[in-house]
């Protein structure tokens, strides 16, 4: 019996076997050529319009495909259906895909959607009998760049990316859209899910994350986790942010966070802190704890053994060169305490605090200054609170003291005086 004819659209295919493979020319996979004499864009079109929902349900598929395997298959793989877009031998295209997707929407009047995607990716471990036991990965999407290093070299090698969102206007004008990606709970579920990495890196990369270019919005933040009025929950102890870097480079600067801002405009007014700490203890403290709104730590555990080293836990560094200050303060460090405590009995309220625990160390000196200045220290407060400070009129040239802090100032030992009861004349 001849196999019958099966019409597609304006074609007349006539090896199509119903119980069988569909094929292109023969059971081999011969490509069907496409020459001049084709006046159509499309090989297979397919349209369909649901005009009632009664017999269809309250969802409608144009085409479902399912690949089922029921047999033991180890080392074996199947796959629903595979895209290929293929540039082969001389070509010159601008753009190859696979595959395109689009959820369009043309609407007369006010229409709504509640949702919409150009394709949905889901896995679905159906309910059975039996436990599923995955040994490497289970993926919604898997993206797999790749390249033959002996058919690209490292500059274009460099343009094939995994991920590539491409924001487009539609219509030529200008809107702010959502977000680039978004992970959150189903709102339609009853349980919840947490992920044990948002993202998750693990191959080696110039940069983990590059924004080259955040472009000219006034508002907004690069990264942000939480709000003022809904924080980031831990249960556990952990962090935010944690980098753990090991660094093997002997020369060069080497820097873990690097933020950098630039106040540009003129006439400011404005409050601006390239990196700000903040800690809040709204709970009881009952135990031995340390709570600081910034830490700097520097543990030598190897050799420092060059005279021009500097090895720091917090370096502070003030740069004027070019700059202009006629009025206000500049300060290379600001210690600032401000609220008036409920209480404070019992407590060491100190704005500077300089601790030695290890009594072994070695340290030379608890404060070293080498500064250029009018004074080595001005110190003030409001009037009737200096209960720390008292002053005379007529200096005293000699006087007995009981005790004495020693300093070096421009290399000569000299002595601070320390006395027990004091009289101001």
């Amino acid at each position: 019996m001849k196999d019958p004819i099966l019409p597609i659209g304006d074609s007349i295919k006539d090896t199509a076997l119903l119980s069988g493979r569909f094929s292109t020319k023969t059971v081999a996979g011969d490509a069907i050529l496409i020459d001049s004499t084709y006046t159509y864009g499309e090989l297979w079109e397919l349209r369909t319009r649901v005009t009632s929902w009664t017999g269809v349900g309250d969802s409608f598929k144009a085409f479902y495909y399912r690949a089922e395997a029921g047999v033991a298959s180890g080392g074996k793989g199947l796959r629903t259906a595979e895209f290929y877009a293929m540039a082969n031998a001389t070509f010159s295209i601008d753009n190859l895909q696979a595959a395109y997707f689009e959820a369009g929407m043309k609407a007369s009047g006010t229409q709504t959607i509640k949702n919409a995607n150009a394709a949905e990716f889901a896995l679905a471990p159906y309910g059975g009998t039996g436990a599923i036991t995955i040994t490497n990965y289970w993926d919604c999407i898997l993206l797999t760049p790749s390249g033959v290093s002996s058919r690209i070299d490292a500059t274009n090698a460099a343009k094939i990316n995994g991920i590539h969102l491409l924001a487009r206007d539609g219509d030529g004008g200008s809107t702010k859209l959502g977000s680039g990606i978004i992970m959150e709970n189903d709102s339609g579920q009853s349980g919840t899910r947490t992920l044990t990495n948002g993202i998750y890196v693990n191959i080696g990369t110039t940069n983990v994350l590059n924004v080259s270019t955040v472009g000219t919005a006034t508002d907004g933040w690069l990264i942000k986790a939480g709000t003022t009025g809904a924080h980031l929950t831990s249960t556990t102890a952990g962090g935010a942010i944690q980098i753990w870097n090991d660094v093997s480079a002997t020369s060069g600067t080497q820097r873990t966070v690097w933020v950098e801002t630039k106040l540009t405009g003129t006439g400011i007014s404005t409050s601006c802190n390239t990196v700000r700490g903040y800690a809040e203890l709204s709970g009881t403290a009952t135990g031995a704890s340390y709570i600081g709104g910034l830490q700097g730590k520097l543990k030598l555990s190897g050799t420092q053994n060059h005279e021009d080293s500097r090895l720091y836990a917090t370096f502070v560094q003030l740069d004027v060169d070019g700059g202009t200050c006629t009025a206000g303060q500049l300060s290379g460090l600001w210690i600032d305490a401000s609220g008036t405590p409920a209480s404070m009995a019992g407590a060491q309220y100190s704005l500077l605090r300089v601790t030695n625990s290890t009594v072994a160390s070695g340290v030379n000196q608890i404060i070293f200054a080498y500064s250029k200045a009018d004074y080595f220290m001005v110190a003030s407060a409001p009037e009737g609170t200096a209960a720390w400070m008292s002053t005379r009129d007529t200096p005293n040239q000699t006087a007995t003291c009981d005790g004495a802090m020693k300093v070096n100032v421009q290399g000569k030992d000299l002595y601070l005086p320390l006395y027990n009861a004091v009289t101001i004349a």
